[in-house]
């Protein structure tokens, strides 16, 4: 009620700031020279979770919401199809490769990764 407005517009800062990263991301020949030395496999096992919230706040506590199962790829699509203000909620858990693939991946890594490849 009285927090509300306050909750919106922290959401939408956050969206907002994710958006400005994605426009940071490489592109032409740094693009492709940054795809071609990850070597990232799409088809690598993933799983998609989302944060239990309140409000739109994490829930301290609790641990994340399995969402879907299925290779880094289609995670990363179905990620990309979440609402923007949701992003922050949603991580993707997968076996690390390299350096640029962690075992949880947080939304702005996502957003990086979807960049980078051509997801969104």
């Amino acid at each position: 009620m009285g927090g509300k407005p306050g909750l919106e517009e922290n959401w939408r800062e956050q969206a907002e700031a994710l958006k400005r990263e994605v426009q940071k991301l490489p592109k032409g020949r740094e693009r492709e020279e940054v795809l071609r030395k990850a070597q990232i496999k799409f088809d690598a096992p993933a799983v998609l979770r989302k944060w239990p919230s309140s409000n739109d706040e994490h829930l301290a506590g609790e641990i994340p919401d399995l969402v879907a199962e299925g290779t880094l790829g289609e995670c990363i699509g179905l990620f990309t199809s979440k609402l923007m203000t949701q992003l922050p909620l949603y991580e993707i858990h997968t076996a690390p490769q390299g350096e640029l693939i962690t075992a949880v991946l947080s939304a702005r890594q996502i957003i990086e990764l979807a960049g980078l490849w051509g997801f969104v």
